[in-house]
């Protein structure tokens, strides 16, 4: 870790300070990248601790991307079964709608003002889209504290898989808000409206009225 980030510094002193701001941005809205700094900074400053009795540690209460996104995600489906609409969360973004419907539920915060990152594991994606179909809904929590969320049906996922950008085995979703309406930007294809996907859990709905 420490010579990776020497290599690091090295090739950021070259550049202006808005572009190392930018660079450092893109680095930590990796989630993998934010968790491995967050990881860095415990083991620098010494592991959370209840209170000052342990060996006088202070607990640094550090609440990592994967932590948040459990908590929002747990609460998103609790206010979904709520609702009288039935998803099973089976692991950590991974949920089952009626009819056997794999759901993915990928979640990102507003690192950058109006922009979401979020990522699904690309094999499974694939592989639930041949087994039956994938609904995604896109979670994003604005920097007011606010959840949005996209619910991206089985035909819509088919149709722009194949399209996103991949990177470290997942299938990348850049979420945009333009003005009022909030759009995915495909490399090579522009971007795609998504604002009436938002909150609208009719295929759920629809699901469960078949069962």
């Amino acid at each position: 870790m420490n010579k990776v980030a020497e290599h690091l510094a090295q090739a950021l002193r070259s550049l202006s300070k808005a572009d190392k701001t930018d660079v450092i941005r893109y680095l930590l809205e990796d989630p993998d990248v934010k968790e491995a700094v967050v990881k860095l900074f415990i083991d620098k400053l010494g592991k959370p601790h209840e209170g000052r009795n342990s060996g006088g540690s202070i607990s640094l209460g550090v609440t990592s991307n994967k932590e948040m996104g459990m908590r929002v995600r747990e609460s998103y489906i609790s206010r979904l079964q709520h609702s009288g609409v039935q998803i099973d969360q089976v692991d950590r973004i991974w949920a089952k709608a009626y009819s056997n419907l794999w759901v993915a539920i990928p979640f990102a915060t507003e690192r950058r003002p109006n922009r979401w990152f979020l990522g699904v594991p690309e094999s499974e994606v694939f592989e639930r889209i041949r087994n039956g179909g994938l609904a995604i809904v896109l979670l994003c929590q604005s920097d007011v504290g606010d959840t949005l969320d996209f619910v991206l049906p089985p035909s819509k996922v088919e149709e722009m898989a194949s399209q996103l950008s991949k990177s470290r085995g997942q299938l990348k979703f850049n979420l945009k808000k333009v003005g009022n309406r909030y759009h995915l930007v495909i490399p090579d294809h522009g971007t795609v409206d998504v604002s009436d996907y938002r909150g609208n859990v009719s295929i759920f709905t629809k699901l469960n009225s078949r069962g």
